[in-house]
């Protein structure tokens, strides 16, 4: 069995015991642009379809960018299924492929099923919503962020036909965080299926085939006039090294200008940049975003945060602290330097007290927007300083986390809606190629 996914548990609308059905209307091409997302602020309309197989199952999709942005290429999908009968009637499964994101644990493997059972129980709205609720024993939603949850106060989806031409999709997770909140406009008819539905066999996703391919949306049904958690493509050989080797004479020896090598605006919306050039046991690093001058700019480094080691649960990283900001080492950028400072918490405020040591800040602002500059070793960090740990920032388990907001009384106020998550390969960030800005 081949899947990268999560299970959630369901709150279904039960037509009589064994069936699960979709309220009717909830079929259909959906187009929203998100009011939040994990990934950050969103420009462009998001597109999702709802769709029901001839066998009484269902296909849900949606395609994903990286920013993101009319011109950049569709780097991902997502395909869920939901059993409309059977003694599981109503359980959702998840496929998703990213295809920027490499994970070694996978690489020559496939995750196991998992063996969880599911139980329906009522929803309300009249009706009207749906609910999906996650109940799974592979730690991919953050349980520790959450201590005690369970079902819904871990991770919940909930679908809403607010009327006939609007649908509300919401999605929580560890209890408060907002991974994607979005609004739809009826755009379509539902999708059509054109692929045999999977037995229920627990056995939904097969990315060697259909999960391996973006959705068709292009194709109406006739007969209805289909984290953040996602399934890599098997990595490069050195993305398998924990720790890639990075040659010192090759990093020196090249071209020393401009000052950095690399530039991504990584979000439009926020209009944040991230460039750096790698030296030989650190990186240097611009953080820049147009906003206020009394705002700040931030970055946060996160060398094991996406491992599956359950180890890593008691020094505070790991694959269950995903989306969150618990682990992160962070630098607070603001008009008269940087701060240091260091996420405890999955969500809230971060700690004062930072461990990861940085060099030669320097700050500006012109044009109306803030560029702060500094140097960070490659290993360093609490991992390193408190844990004894050598994880390095070029760890394929890493992810960086990014935020804008208010800088007051010397300190970074909540940032809303304005963050998100990036994996950042700092030795070839060619995945993000579509988003390339001109080095400093």
């Amino acid at each position: 069995m081949s899947w990268r996914a999560l299970i959630l548990t369901l709150l279904p609308w039960v037509a009589h015991a064994g069936i699960f059905q979709f309220p009717p209307g909830f079929d259909g091409l959906w187009r929203g642009v998100p009011d939040t997302s994990a990934m950050g602020p969103w420009a462009e309309p998001l597109i999702f379809g709802l769709s029901a197989a001839p066998n009484g199952d269902y296909l849900l999709g949606q395609d994903i960018d990286l920013n993101p942005r009319p011109t950049a290429p569709t780097v991902g999908w997502q395909h869920f299924y939901v059993e409309g009968s059977g003694s599981w009637a109503g359980r959702l499964w998840y496929c998703g492929e990213f295809l920027w994101n490499h994970d070694p644990e996978l690489a020559g493997g496939e995750m196991p099923p998992a063996a969880d059972t599911f139980m329906a129980q009522p929803v309300t709205a009249e009706g009207k919503s749906v609910s999906f609720c996650f109940n799974s024993s592979i730690p991919v939603v953050p349980r520790h962020a959450a201590p005690g949850c369970t079902g819904c106060s871990c991770a919940n989806w909930t679908l809403s036909l607010m009327d006939d031409n609007t649908l509300s999709s919401s999605m929580i997770i560890a209890g408060s965080s907002n991974h994607l909140l979005v609004t739809f406009k009826r755009a379509g008819k539902a999708p059509r299926i054109e692929r045999a539905m999977p037995a229920h066999s627990g056995t939904f996703c097969n990315f060697s085939t259909f999960d391996g391919h973006p959705n068709n949306f292009s194709t109406p049904s006739p007969q209805h006039s289909g984290c953040p958690f996602m399934r890599p493509l098997a990595p490069t050989t050195a993305a398998r090294v924990p720790n890639p080797p990075h040659p010192a004479a090759a990093i020196l020896a090249r071209d020393p200008a401009p000052e950095f090598e690399h530039c991504f605006q990584i979000n439009d919306l926020m209009s944040y940049q991230l460039e750096w050039k790698l030296e030989q046991n650190s990186v240097r690093i611009r953080i820049s975003a147009k906003i206020e001058k009394d705002g700040y700019v931030a970055l946060g480094f996160r060398p094991m945060s996406r491992s599956r080691d359950p180890s890593l649960v008691a020094v505070e990283t790991g694959n269950e602290n995903l989306f969150g900001m618990r682990g992160a080492d962070m630098v607070i950028g603001h008009a008269a330097g940087a701060k240091v400072m260091y996420g405890s918490q999955f969500v809230g405020s971060p700690d004062p007290t930072g461990y990861l040591e940085i060099q030669n800040v320097t700050s500006s602002y012109q044009d109306s927007r803030l560029a702060v500059t500094f140097t960070r070793p490659l290993v360093g960090g609490k991992l390193h300083s408190v844990y004894g740990m050598n994880a390095s920032i070029l760890s394929p388990w890493a992810d960086t986390i990014f935020a804008v907001g208010d800088f007051v009384g010397g300190w970074p106020t909540f940032h809303g809606y304005n963050r998100g998550l990036r994996l950042v390969d700092w030795v070839d960030p060619s995945p993000l190629n579509p988003l390339k800005c001109q080095p400093s």
